[in-house]
């Protein structure tokens, strides 16, 4: 019920990476145009609660810690391209947006 297919988590990785590496570059270049200080702590952390719902609807709605590492390491990818437009203040936003998009996919308890 919880656990997704291979195909989900082909989906759910395709989706995950692909919305935080458009919305890094979408951030990035605000970045670069409006010098907005502390910026990447906000859009990192916004990044992965929208990567965690992404994941969460590409996989079928279904929770489990695979989707949990597609989502913690899209998260890792958004702050890594968010990083090369010079904003290294996006360290808290890689634990706050990581957090979030983990919660998201989250198999309730007692489910492995």
């Amino acid at each position: 019920m919880f656990e997704a297919d291979t195909r989900e988590l082909g989906k759910a990785a395709a989706a995950g990476f692909g919305t935080a590496i458009g919305l890094s570059f979408l951030a990035g270049s605000i970045v670069v145009l409006f010098q907005i200080p502390f910026f990447g702590i906000i859009i990192v952390g916004a990044i992965g609660w929208a990567v965690g719902e992404v994941v969460y609807r590409a996989s079928g709605h279904k929770q489990s810690r695979y989707l949990q590492w597609i989502a913690g390491l899209s998260v890792l990818s958004s702050f890594l391209v968010v990083t090369i437009f010079g904003d290294f203040t996006s360290i808290l936003g890689l634990i706050i947006g990581t957090y979030y998009a983990i919660q998201r996919v989250k198999p309730p308890r007692g489910v492995h």
